[in-house]
């Protein structure tokens, strides 16, 4: 499915009603969530952001011969912003080769509420849950993918999240993934004072030439961009050879991790978290044992 740039603008301004009300707040800053999954859609419109769809070809490519084979018929989405990785399943299995419904789960309720209003939108069904994926609990899956999914945690928890990934899957069961790779970076990473400047800015820009009539002016979303960049931290993976190592000691083999760069300046080395120019993100399918 292309991308409907009037569902996203629908989605935007769902997502910042919904966010308010039902983003997780932090407790080691008492900050919710809201100036991420708020927001994340009108990034999204305005182009300024890698997501799922930036992945397009790898994810219907790889979903699509899965679905194909009788064996993978059970999908878990663990995370997502939105939408956008529920519409890249959806466009792959149809109704008639899934055994049951799509189980997405994400610990905060936004995202779930946007995952289960999309399907209503489709005419199709899925099985959204609130829950931290590290202590969710369900049979076997055949599939379990994501976007972007692993930045989000601490080295440790890192490890626990693949091994979780395996206890989910049955034996022969598939990861299908993608992950940002920042070549000798290893701390917290966030964007500097002058890559918000620089977000802030495009985001401004972006607006003015919008396709759609998003409903925040470009004020408001100049301002939301610099709360975002101000607010996004991410635990970035130093290399292709710690991705392969994270998920070959936790139970997989490797079946695919190979590198893209998406769109914007190749080699680029100074781009801020979540933003394409010059990133280099690893494909990944691999295969539980």
């Amino acid at each position: 499915m292309l991308e409907d740039h009037n569902l996203l603008a629908d989605c935007a301004t769902k997502a910042r009603n919904i966010a308010d009300q039902s983003c997780v707040t932090n407790p080691e800053t008492g900050i919710s969530c809201a100036w991420y999954h708020g927001f994340w859609p009108y990034l999204r419109s305005l182009g300024i952001v890698t997501a799922p769809t930036n992945h397009r070809e790898f994810y219907a490519k790889t979903f699509c011969t899965l679905a194909s084979l009788p064996e993978f018929r059970r999908v878990l989405i663990s995370g997502s912003a939105d939408f956008n990785m529920l519409e890249q399943v959806f466009d792959a299995f149809s109704n008639d080769n899934l055994k049951q419904n799509i189980v997405f789960v994400d610990r905060c309720p936004t995202p779930v509420a946007l995952a289960e209003w999309y399907a209503n939108w489709v005419g199709r069904s899925v099985d959204a849950r609130t829950n931290d994926i590290l202590l969710f609990r369900d049979s076997p899956f055949d599939v379990i993918c994501t976007h972007s999914f692993m930045g989000y945690f601490s080295n440790d928890d890192r490890g626990e999240l693949v091994r979780k990934w395996a206890t989910l899957l049955r034996p022969g069961g598939k990861v299908v993934t993608i992950n940002r790779i920042r070549p000798g970076c290893q701390e917290p990473l966030g964007f500097t004072p002058e890559q918000s400047k620089a977000f802030a800015e495009k985001a401004r820009l972006a607006a003015l030439v919008c396709p759609v009539a998003l409903d925040l002016d470009v004020d408001e979303i100049e301002r939301a961009a610099i709360r975002y960049a101000e607010n996004f931290r991410i635990r970035p993976i130093p290399s292709e050879e710690s991705l392969r190592n994270l998920f070959e000691v936790n139970g997989f083999s490797i079946d695919q991790l190979s590198g893209k760069t998406v769109s914007g300046h190749e080699g680029r080395r100074d781009t801020g978290p979540t933003t394409p120019d010059g990133a280099t993100y690893m494909h990944i399918v691999a295969t539980r044992l």
